[in-house]
C-alpha cells in the first residue's frame, strides 16, 4: 500500500507537521488526506491534558491553541483548502470538488521529546519487544514497524534498516522517565 508523506521541518521549538495521503481506505473509492497536528485541540474529562504539556502548547504547529470541549467531525474548511493545495500540487489530475467522508482522527501525543517511536528489545529481558509510541500516526508505518520487530524477534544479525536499532532503542523512554 504506498502511503505519501510530506512532513514539514520544525521550525524552532516547533513540533512536526505534515500531510499524508493514502490510496483507497476501507473500500471507500478515492483517496485518504490526513493532515497531521493541524486541527483543534481538545480537552475534557475525556480528553485529559497533563498540565506540563499546557507549558509547551506554543511548539505546537497547530494555529489555533485554544481547546475545546468536544470532538466535532464538522468539515474545517481550512483544512480542506489545505489538503486541495496538496492535491493541485501534488496529484493535478485528482479532483478535489468534494469528499465521499470526513472524520476527525484523534490520538494523544505521548511520544518522547525527540518524536521518535519506541521500537526494540527490553533491557533485562531480550525475549520481549516494545513497540509503542506512535503518537497517531504509527498507522502508515505499520508494514515497516511489523517487519522491524518481525527482525528483531528472529534475531536477524542485520535488519533491513540498521540505524533504527539505535534510533528507536527503548532505552530512550527510561532514561527520560528516570
Amino acid at each position: 500500500m504506498p502511503v505519501i508523506l510530506q512532513h514539514r521541518a520544525r521550525s524552532g521549538e516547533e513540533k512536526r507537521s505534515g500531510l499524508n495521503a493514502i490510496p483507497h481506505v476501507g473500500g471507500i473509492p478515492g483517496v485518504k488526506l490526513g493532515i497531521h497536528r493541524s486541527g483543534s485541540l481538545l480537552r475534557s474529562e475525556e480528553f485529559l491534558v497533563r498540565e506540563d504539556c499546557l507549558e509547551v502548547l506554543h511548539r505546537l504547529p497547530n494555529p489555533d491553541k485554544r481547546f475545546e470541549a468536544s470532538r466535532t467531525d464538522l468539515l474545517d474548511l481550512g483544512l480542506k483548502a489545505k489538503c486541495d493545495e496538496f492535491v493541485s500540487v501534488h496529484f493535478p489530475g485528482l479532483r478535489t470538488d468534494g469528499y465521499a467522508h470526513h472524520i476527525r482522527c484523534l490520538y494523544t501525543q505521548t511520544t518522547l521529546a525527540d518524536e521518535d517511536f519506541i521500537v526494540g528489545k527490553f533491557p533485562g529481558d531480550v525475549d520481549i519487544v516494545v513497540a509503542c509510541g506512535f503518537g497517531g500516526e504509527g498507522f502508515k508505518f505499520g508494514p515497516a514497524i511489523g517487519e522491524f520487530v518481525t527482525e528483531l524477534l528472529l534475531e536477524e544479525a542485520k535488519p533491513t534498516v540498521p540505524a533504527a536499532v539505535h534510533r528507536f532503542r527503548v532505552a530512550r523512554a527510561l532514561s527520560e522517565r528516570s
